[in-house]
């Protein structure tokens, strides 16, 4: 049994933060197959003594119902050499990883969207969310799937924006559009198989998440999302009373993608390792042109090197974006997940209050409200620019060349951002030689006026090996650490020279070519431990 969440003292919800030991269903398995050679596979499996059923996921991923009797190890020894078959994996289970005239953003209580100085705040720490809606607040266009426990589509501050299925006429007990679900309005519970994504029991993890995306702004009750407009399709894959597994996961990201969400916030996850299937079908989500924002999890540990999925994932699949969480002084939460490698973003995670059910709001803690900021975020921003598309290179030409003009913008204020989240004045250039045949030179120079300390500071960790979670919980330039991720996951240096007289020299060599994104695995499951990571 997976663990259930825990209420610790207070008011304030904290997500589970032990490790748990991964569990997985008796009595079915999860199968993929070698490209090509499908039909033969399934008809291997079929044929198997120990199966008696099979039902497509999604994504070209099966879920094979084992006979009486059948251990799952047994099963995946007995169809791993069946021809055809690529993997055969047990199906895991996870757990639940301008302001507007709404009073919980006038009054500070949404910190994170209006953070100054509050209940020992630092001003600014939030997410600039004013300065975002002065630019644009969501259209509507965009749809969000919240892969979780269900949403309370009754809410006041969430129905304006729920997603309703164009496909289905509601109430007359008709599949109308054909898809498996009859009168499937808001999403589809996958959990309990059924058409009404309706939070089960008392569960509420998902209605936070869907208020902190896209709580209705500007109505002048409650609170607003980030999206104070948009579309939250209820995408329920939770086992009442329990957890989620790995075969729901699979339906819900299916069924979000079939039905036109182009962000998926993943506010789960569990310590199951690196599943064949859990990534085929989140590469499934990025051929579709499919964000996934996953969190990273809630157990003070550097996740690099761990088991932590789906945010693991984010070292392999460049559509995936794994978020830390942050309080609201900028620090990192202190039971928070890390890592450079892995956990490329961080927002606000603590005592975040959003919608609960049964109309009510309250506060919670975890990387499941970091995750749903910056879903909501990038649902806004999609609004704004619909013509845009998920775009895998984005600092490549069509050639797969680097773009001097690209990079010169992105370090640029990648620099900005590190030197105290202000833009030093003249202080810093970026001279992009592109000149050579077989290499790119970025220099980032200072001109004096930045003091030589802070920019030592900055720079002189991105040289060695390592980081420390100190460094990146005080925002010591989260940009110049993604930057060294970028270097080194394209076969890059980095080189460092500082002095009185000349200023600091922050030198990066770059092949020419944009590195190509890999397949874990390419070489077999004997390959599986750790690719070199991609990041985007």
């Amino acid at each position: 049994m997976a663990h259930r969440p825990r209420v610790h003292m207070d008011l304030t919800q904290l997500e589970d933060r032990t490790t748990p030991t991964a569990s997985y269903a008796d009595g079915r398995v999860i199968v993929g197959f070698t490209a090509g050679q499908e039909q033969a596979g399934l008809t291997s499996v079929r044929n198997a003594s120990v199966v008696t059923g099979t039902e497509l996921l999604g994504f070209g991923i099966y879920e094979a119902k084992l006979a009486p009797g059948v251990s799952v190890p047994a099963a995946i020894q007995m169809l791993s050499g069946a021809a055809g078959v690529r993997y055969v994996e047990p199906d895991y289970m996870g757990d639940r990883a301008s302001l507007p005239n709404d009073p919980l953003v006038q009054d500070g209580t949404q910190w994170a969207l209006n953070n100054f100085g509050q209940n020992g705040g630092t001003a600014g720490a939030d997410i600039h969310a004013s300065a975002g809606w002065d630019q644009a607040v969501g259209t509507g266009q965009t749809v969000v799937a919240v892969l979780d426990d269900g949403i309370d589509y009754t809410h006041p501050d969430l129905i304006g924006n729920m997603w309703h299925n164009p496909g289905e006429i509601p109430g007359d007990g008709i599949d109308n559009d054909g898809n498996g679900h009859i009168d499937d309005i808001y999403g589809a519970d996958f959990g309990e198989n059924d058409s009404d994504p309706f939070p089960h029991l008392t569960d509420t993890h998902g209605t936070h998440v869907a208020g902190i995306i896209g709580a209705v702004g500007n109505n002048g009750i409650g609170g607003s999302g980030v999206a104070q407009k948009t579309r939250l399709m209820a995408v329920n894959i939770f086992t009442p009373g329990t957890g989620y597994f790995t075969t729901d996961e699979i339906r819900g990201i299916a069924y979000a993608v079939a039905h036109g969400a182009k962000v998926i916030n993943g506010s789960i996850g569990g310590f199951y390792g690196l599943l064949q299937a859990e990534y085929d079908a989140y590469n499934g989500a990025r051929a579709a042109g499919v964000i996934c924002i996953v969190a990273a999890g809630n157990d003070t540990s550097n996740i690099d090197n761990g088991p932590q999925f789906p945010a693991g994932l984010a070292r392999y699949l460049d559509n995936v974006v794994t978020i830390a969480a942050t309080d609201r002084n900028d620090q990192l939460s202190t039971f928070s997940n890390y890592g450079v490698g892995t956990a490329s973003l961080a927002a606000p995670g603590s005592f975040v209050v959003s919608t609960i059910r049964n109309g009510q709001y309250q506060p919670f803690n975890g990387t499941s409200m970091a995750t749903p900021h910056v879903a909501g975020a990038v649902t806004v921003f999609w609004d704004a620019n619909p013509d845009w598309t998920l775009r895998l290179q984005h600092l490549g030409d069509t050639t797969g060349v680097w773009d001097p003009d690209r990079l010169s913008q992105v370090f640029s204020n990648l620099v900005a951002n590190a030197v105290q989240h202000g833009r030093p004045e003249g202080g810093v250039t970026v001279i992009v030689d592109g000149a050579t045949s077989d290499e790119v030179r970025v220099e980032i120079r200072n001109a004096g006026s930045i003091p030589q300390s802070r920019l030592a500071l900055l720079f002189e960790p991105l040289a060695g090996s390592g980081s420390t979670r100190r460094s990146t919980a005080r925002g010591l330039g989260l940009g110049l650490f993604i930057t060294r991720e970028v270097v080194r996951a394209h076969g890059g240096q980095i080189d460092v020279t500082s002095n009185e007289e000349g200023g600091t020299v922050f030198t990066l060599v770059l092949p020419r070519r944009v590195a190509e994104g890999g397949h874990p695995n390419e070489a077999g499951h004997s390959n599986l431990e750790r690719p070199t990571p991609e990041v985007c």
